[in-house]
């Protein structure tokens, strides 16, 4: 997938799909072994990938904006999220994967719903990053033209995120 316009493209690894309904069926899961996931573990593994992405979000978002207005162009080609959290929300998929797949019908359900959470704020974050440099241009061209009103980015995803997070404990 590539995560920034024409002229500097990243590529960011494409997430898994998420599984089938047949893969879901009671007769196709392993027997419980004794590291099975509980509910504590797939909401603690949620929480803290989306804290570490808003955290990262909070510091290189405002560092985008404050030079935006002189090279607003390569605000598209910078990464909000490193390599450390794209590898924790890998890791975080595939054990909520494990979880989907050998877990108790409660767990199961926690774990579909992390994986929703997780693939929905990586989907923004993505979104974000791509749009930002035309997101720029948009907002000088309005009449307040401040990127950082009150000294937060006009588009503040970190907060959300870190509710969300939040939610997860």
């Amino acid at each position: 997938m590539v995560t920034a316009l024409p002229g500097a493209p990243t590529v960011a690894p494409a997430l898994p799909t998420l599984p089938g309904r047949k893969a879901l069926h009671t007769g196709d899961r392993a027997p419980p072994k004794p590291g099975t996931p509980n509910a504590e573990s797939v909401r603690r593994q949620v929480r803290c990938t989306l804290e570490l992405m808003a955290s990262l979000i909070e510091s290189r978002l405002p560092e985008a904006l404050r030079s935006a207005p002189w090279a607003w162009e390569n605000t598209g080609s910078m990464a909000l999220l490193n390599e450390e959290a794209l590898e924790m929300l890998m890791q975080a998929r595939q054990d909520l994967r494990h979880a989907v797949l050998h877990g108790e019908p409660a767990v199961v359900a926690l774990a579909t719903e992390g994986l929703w959470a997780l693939r929905i704020s990586f989907s923004v974050i993505s979104l974000l990053q791509t749009r930002l440099p035309s997101l720029i241009r948009l907002r000088t061209r309005m009449e307040d033209q401040d990127l950082m009103p009150d000294g937060r980015p006009f588009l503040d995803l970190a907060p959300a995120l870190s509710e969300l997070g939040r939610r997860w404990a």
